[in-house]
């Protein structure tokens, strides 16, 4: 959780005095931080995204595998770690970042190998004995996720009188 424009600050300048635009993964924003953000998106001085990743059963694991596929590692409290501690020129940079409302995309060739071996023993995880099918469900979400060969379409409840289930 960033709860104040201090902890980020430094990150804030170096990314305005390059003029790159970053993205910053976090379980939560204080509203002081998104409305920093957003004043100085308006005047152009600053393209950085703040994203929040839920602290739920889908979003548990989904910093770990962001930062898998970034090539960093995940910045923690836990950790006795603090966001403000961070070097600029120590930050990874994907060479692809493309966020809407509903997704974010990633990629980072760098990490190719990386993200192959997590999907690896994400997939050696399934197949553990007492393993419960709620675990193998967001095992599988997480590599659906982590894999750029899949697809996933949604349609509208419009269409469901459309389907054929049989």
């Amino acid at each position: 959780m960033i709860e104040n424009v201090s902890e980020i600050h430094h990150l804030l300048e170096s990314l305005s005095g390059s003029i790159e635009p970053g993205v910053i993964f976090a379980r939560g924003y204080a509203e002081e931080v998104i409305a920093t953000l957003a004043v100085n998106y308006k005047r152009n001085t600053l393209d950085v995204i703040p994203v929040v990743v839920p602290y739920d059963l889908q979003g548990m694991n989904m910093l770990k595998d962001i930062a898998v596929v970034c090539g960093c590692d995940v910045v923690s409290s836990l950790k006795g770690e603090l966001i403000s501690n961070i070097k600029f020129d120590e930050i990874q940079t994907a060479e692809y970042v493309l966020a809407d409302a509903d997704n974010i995309v990633i990629r980072h060739e760098t990490t190719h190998q990386y993200v192959s071996a997590h999907i690896k023993d994400l997939k050696k995880r399934i197949t553990e004995k007492d393993i419960v099918r709620d675990k193998v469900q967001l095992l599988n979400e997480r590599i659906k996720a982590l894999t750029s060969g899949c697809v996933e379409i949604s349609l509208g409840p419009e269409y469901a009188k459309n389907i054929d289930m049989n």
